[in-house]
């Protein structure tokens, strides 16, 4: 007499294309996901996407800095530092007592 099973419970083999919602969250599931939608987008997008990111994240970077300049932030910056290691060499016990300059009239 022949065994019947039922097909979801076949691990033999698989019967039909039949996905289980499970699929799509698991590794194989989302490399599937991927490479469809990689496959979707044209040759020349795929190429140009990561030159894209990174002319964008250069250009933010840039204009930022060059922000930065023409504000004077970058200017109050290196003073505000200067005073405050000034202020802390002072504090530490670090002082000119004395200048002597010569060569000079």
């Amino acid at each position: 007499m022949r065994q019947l099973t039922l097909p979801a419970l076949n691990t033999r083999r698989r019967v039909g294309k039949m996905k289980s919602a499970a699929s799509k969250f698991t590794r194989a599931g989302l490399k599937r996901r991927k490479a469809s939608l990689i496959r979707r987008m044209p040759a020349w997008m795929v190429r140009a996407i990561r030159p894209a990111i990174i002319a964008s994240v250069t250009l933010i970077l840039l204009s930022g800095g060059i922000l930065a300049w023409r504000t004077g932030a970058i200017a109050a910056l290196g003073q505000a530092t200067g005073q405050t290691v000034l202020t802390w060499t002072g504090s530490v016990g670090i002082a000119v007592d004395n200048v002597l300059v010569e060569g000079r009239k």
